[in-house]
């Protein structure tokens, strides 16, 4: 756990509360962190399977050029890699 700031002390009658509250920031980034990570997931096995930018966009009630924007980086077949099987298998498996 993160220290007290310096303008509460350790003893003042808020600082439980201000420590839980500073927790619970670092665990709502660490759920960010995870929910994006099983988007792009989600992302990249849709597209394995054929999905357009344009089904993914109204998946998530963005526009496709949206979608194509923010995933690109993600998608194999935008880089010109060739898709590793396993890891396509993978993928899927989830």
């Amino acid at each position: 756990m993160a220290p007290l700031p310096i303008r509460v002390r350790p003893t003042s009658p808020i600082a439980p509360k201000l420590q839980a509250a500073l927790t619970d920031i670092t665990r709502g980034q660490d759920a960010l962190e995870e929910a994006h990570l099983e988007l792009v997931n989600s992302v990249k096995r849709a597209r394995a399977l054929g999905a357009s930018w344009g089904q993914i966009g109204n998946s998530l009630d963005i526009s496709q050029q949206a979608a194509h924007q923010r995933f690109r980086h993600d998608d194999p077949a935008i880089l010109g890699r060739q898709v590793n099987t396993a890891a396509f298998w993978s993928l899927l498996a989830h």
